[in-house]
């Protein structure tokens, strides 16, 4: 809400951290049900983001970005910094490529969809994809070595050992 207070909601992105944040340590499942949720949850108590066709289309976006976070933590097997942060750039893109299809589904694809979808979602939200990838990889990395979370216990559907 405080982002939102400030004009600041769409730059920085304070919902989708959260959301990458559980895919990459929960897994896929608890990251795609946390996507889910979190834009209506929101949109019902705070009004923002709208339900149609923000949250709508958030639904999508962030629980692509909490399933494929997981799956490729499933898929590399590894708590390394670096498939870490391949994980969340991966997420990152399928979840933004899902919305651009969901916002075209839904509000119909024209001549200058796919330019005005970029400058909205990339090149608005430059701060707080920066944001997200200066510091959702160390902190995972910081609770798989220091916290007792293993990535090897998201691939069971267990948080923690």
């Amino acid at each position: 809400m405080i982002f939102h207070a400030f004009g600041l909601g769409p730059i920085m992105l304070p919902m989708h951290i959260p959301v990458l944040f559980c895919g990459l340590i929960c897994g896929m499942t608890l990251g795609a049900i946390c996507g889910i949720l979190s834009p209506l949850l929101s949109g019902a108590i705070t009004g923002m983001p709208p339900i149609y066709p923000t949250a709508v289309s958030m639904m999508f976006e962030l629980c692509f970005y909490g399933f494929c976070a997981g799956l490729f933590m499933l898929l590399f097997r590894s708590d390394k910094i670096v498939f870490i942060y391949i994980s969340l750039l991966m997420a990152m893109i399928i979840g933004r490529v899902a919305a651009f299809f969901v916002q075209g589904a839904m509000l119909g694809f024209q001549n200058n969809a796919l330019k005005a979808y970029i400058d909205a979602n990339f090149i608005g939200s430059i701060p707080g994809i920066i944001t997200q990838v200066i510091l959702i990889p160390p902190l995972c990395k910081f609770l798989f070595k220091y916290a007792k979370i293993s990535y090897e216990s998201n691939l069971k559907g267990e948080v923690y050992d």
